[in-house]
């Protein structure tokens, strides 16, 4: 029998990441998922039961969380930023991409969400997308404010989904939400050719963004797959900047929340005095909190990052941590972990390929270390294509070739997705002189 989803029941008891303190609430409340990558499954056992809880238990865990921020008469605002493919045999062994996964991370209670890369790379990923994700599951919630849509049998150009939401919140708070992606993405190959891209900047001086800011809100909730920073740096990324700088051009105080991700790490940087970001990591390890006061004041912003396991969602819901995975515990969650065991059968995520002798890490070692997974590309695909002449082949790769760790034990056909993900082309350059 297929067993992955159902990994989490067992490891409630035995994993040793037990959460250090209560979630900070305040008048706003978000709770901030990016980068999940097909991780409807979790991943079990795998380093220890730290990242454990699957799909079902985080949908049951918000579900829960909605209903105890409503006992406290406060905001609960559930945010993505996008790429929900690439990943997992779950999301990218199906045609299109993310068949079996889209449906299930959709039972997710999503307030405003945005498009990934991902989501992007082509035409019949971004048509799934477009039918499924934006018009069926989230018809209101799905921004794409710098996104649109080529029509194939005529070739005109219309709204990817949505491009801003104005809702009030359970407690009566006036929110106008955009959503964007990074800038340059969209390019004439290697991505859809059905998707048409603006720069955030360009898409602010558009006249549905200006209707936008025509009625002043309590809060401007923006999510996009973009980074918070540029490059790395203290700075805002531009794309932020400018969305930032159009609003402020008409509100110059009314609080502003950013959710980002595309770099896969967990962040947070404040923008101004009111603005403030926040990105949750990657692959369903991370689960982003954020909460302040309704004025939006810089010294009530508090923020946390909780590690996806059954014992830190139990813990945040006043449960025992040793209490049975929250997915097991209700209909909702045993019909989303039934799909989550029906995806791994007919991708067959669970077959055994071989086995890793150890763990081999992408970097909490370095690069040269035997528990590296770069020595471990290195030293065996390195011998793979060695021809017999003696001369011998260099190999270069980009740093997002491999894209998880690898854990001693069984190898199956989900670690091989996990670890390397995407159809890659192997170029070969012959007859070069060594000297270059």
């Amino acid at each position: 029998m297929f067993v992955a989803a159902l990994l989490t029941a067992a490891v409630a008891a035995a994993s040793p990441f037990t959460p250090r303190s209560a979630l900070p609430w305040n008048d706003w409340n978000f709770i901030s998922t990016t980068d999940i990558h097909g991780y409807v499954a979790g991943h079990g056992t795998a380093d220890g039961g730290k990242y454990s809880a699957n799909i079902a238990d985080v949908a049951i865990w918000i579900d829960q969380m909605k209903a105890k921020a409503a006992a406290k008469n406060v905001e609960l605002f559930v945010v993505d930023s996008g790429d929900w493919h690439d990943g997992t045999a779950y999301s990218d062994k199906t045609s299109p991409d993310g068949l079996f996964t889209d449906p299930l991370i959709s039972r997710i209670q999503y307030d405003v969400l945005s498009i990934g890369n991902h989501e992007l790379y082509n035409n019949i990923t971004a048509l799934e997308v477009r039918t499924n994700v934006s018009s069926k599951f989230f018809p209101d919630q799905y921004l794409t404010g710098n996104i649109r849509f080529k029509v194939h049998k005529n070739g005109s150009v219309v709204d990817f989904s949505k491009k801003v939401r104005k809702f009030i919140g359970t407690q009566g708070t006036k929110v106008t939400a955009l959503g964007f992606l990074f800038d340059g993405f969209i390019a004439p190959t290697g991505t859809a050719q059905n998707a048409v891209q603006l720069s955030v900047s360009n898409a602010t001086k558009e006249q549905w963004f200006k209707d936008a800011l025509v009625d002043k809100p309590d809060l401007f909730l923006l999510t996009g797959h973009i980074a918070l920073r540029g490059n790395y740096v203290q700075t805002a990324a531009p794309e932020w900047k400018a969305a930032i700088s159009a609003i402020r051009a008409v509100y110059p105080t009314v609080p502003i929340v950013v959710f980002g991700g595309h770099y896969h790490v967990r962040d947070f940087i404040f923008y101004d005095d009111n603005a403030f970001g926040l990105s949750a990591g990657r692959y369903m390890e991370t689960l982003g909190w954020m909460s302040l006061a309704k004025a939006g004041a810089k010294s009530s912003v508090d923020r946390r990052y909780l590690d996806c396991n059954t014992q830190t969602l139990n813990y945040h819901l006043g449960l025992d941590e040793t209490a049975p995975a929250l997915g097991t515990t209700n209909q909702k969650g045993q019909e989303i972990n039934a799909l989550i065991a029906k995806a791994g059968a007919t991708t067959n995520a669970s077959v055994v390929l071989g086995y890793a002798p150890h763990d081999f890490y992408l970097n909490r070692v370095n690069a040269s270390d035997d528990h590296s997974t770069a020595w471990l590309w290195e030293t065996y695909m390195a011998k793979v294509y060695q021809k017999p002449n003696g001369n011998p082949a260099y190999f270069v790769s980009n740093v997002g070739t491999l894209r998880s760790d690898v854990f001693g034990g069984p190898f199956t056909i989900e670690n091989a997705f996990e670890v390397l993900p995407f159809a890659n082309n192997l170029y070969v350059i012959e007859g070069l002189d060594f000297s270059v």
